[in-house]
């Protein structure tokens, strides 16, 4: 089914009722899951900022593809099998503390996550990532899912 302005509108207020998501990572055919509280553009881009200790970075950093999850609580739905859920897979970039945006993007992870932030940069072992959306699915509930393009994601700023 294709994406509406209204259906995008929904997902964009579903994914940002959240502050942390659920994260996705691979390498030499190792998965793991994980979750990292997140921020985001409004391209939209995501920004985690996690440590090189974590299997989920040595993943990305072997591997810089991710498949992001948000999903409703369980006991939202009247029944298990139909959560409302967002997936988007993305291209994972580190973005060096050189980088011009490194301090800004910190700042407001600063301010929309907390102090810990602060303690975490002072951290040598922690890496911002931006992870670039490729292609996602919406699933509403039984036989109410959207396939997205990244393109659909950026030009809706969803």
């Amino acid at each position: 089914m294709a994406a509406d302005a209204k259906l995008i509108q929904e997902i964009t207020e579903f994914r940002q009722s959240f502050k942390s998501l659920i994260l996705a990572t691979a390498a030499d055919d190792q998965p793991g899951a994980s979750y990292a509280p997140y921020i985001e553009d409004n391209k939209p881009n995501f920004y985690i900022f996690i440590s090189r200790l974590a299997k989920h970075t040595a993943n990305i950093l072997a591997n810089p593809q991710a498949d992001l999850l948000w999903i409703e609580n369980e006991d939202g739905p009247k029944n298990i099998f139909a959560r409302k859920r967002l997936q988007i897979n993305c291209k994972a970039n580190i973005i060096e503390k050189s980088d011009h945006k490194h301090e800004a993007i910190l700042q407001r992870m600063r301010a929309e996550l907390g102090d810990t932030i602060k303690v975490l940069k002072s951290l040598p072992d922690f890496l911002l990532v931006e992870l670039v959306p490729q292609r996602a699915t919406y699933v509403q509930g039984f036989a109410q899912a959207f396939n997205l393009t990244a393109s659909d994601l950026k030009s809706n700023k969803a």
